[in-house]
């Protein structure tokens, strides 16, 4: 199973100061539905997210959630039979001024 706290602690030295998300991969868009599904049946906070450049080269769907949440959803993952192909943990990539003009 994956060290999601360890996954953070790394993030959080390489990038001091800074909000860490975690991003939860998959190899298929039904699986990342099937955990999304799952966690909000749960009461975890998740959301559908595509995946940064910086996590993986090609496109596609990944979960975005916060530290204990996402540690949460990588065991709900496990316990249910849902393929995970891993967590990366990055500084917050969503900009709140984006698009904003004024």
């Amino acid at each position: 199973m994956i060290d999601v706290g360890e996954l953070i602690e790394r993030a959080r030295a390489d990038h001091p100061g800074r909000v860490i998300d975690c991003y939860l991969l998959f190899s298929s868009n039904n699986d990342a539905m099937a955990l999304f599904g799952e966690a909000r049946a749960e009461g975890l906070s998740v959301r559908v997210s595509p995946t940064p450049r910086q996590a993986r080269a090609c496109c596609g769907v990944s979960l975005l959630a916060g530290g204990d949440d996402a540690a949460a959803a990588c065991r709900l993952a496990h316990d249910r039979g849902i393929p995970l192909e891993g967590v990366v943990a990055l500084p917050r990539q969503i900009d709140p001024y984006r698009d904003r003009y004024c």
